[in-house]
């Protein structure tokens, strides 16, 4: 499961890396993400990714925003070795969170939601 969220995480032309793993000199823009593997079930489970910016404007993460958001409009099937799993946009899909220690830092709150399905 954790390689077909980092490939998903990583489509975006930008990196993706899971949270509190981003590397030192990690250059934005890039995606961190939580998976939560023991959580997943056939029912619906949320997951959490933040996009970071570094910018003036919110132009480019709106953009980047609603580019996850259109793939995900009918969900996003992800194969996994014990079956698949389904991506959708979550309620509320993206939040704008503010960087008190940088205003030019722009971070997107995005949040999804997954089924699993064993096959």
């Amino acid at each position: 499961m954790t390689k077909a969220l980092h490939k998903f995480y990583n489509s975006f032309g930008i990196p993706g890396y899971e949270e509190n793993s981003v590397p030192v000199d990690a250059k934005m823009p890039y995606i961190t993400y939580n998976v939560v593997t023991n959580g997943l079930s056939e029912n619906n489970t949320p997951l959490l990714c933040n996009l970071y910016y570094k910018s003036d404007s919110w132009v480019a993460i709106n953009q980047k925003a609603e580019e996850i958001s259109s793939r995900l409009r009918f969900g996003e099937k992800l194969a996994t070795e014990q079956g698949f799993i389904i991506l959708y946009r979550g309620d509320p899909f993206a939040l704008n969170v503010a960087e008190n220690d940088d205003t030019s830092i722009k971070r997107k709150q995005i949040n999804l939601s997954c089924d699993f399905i064993t096959i």
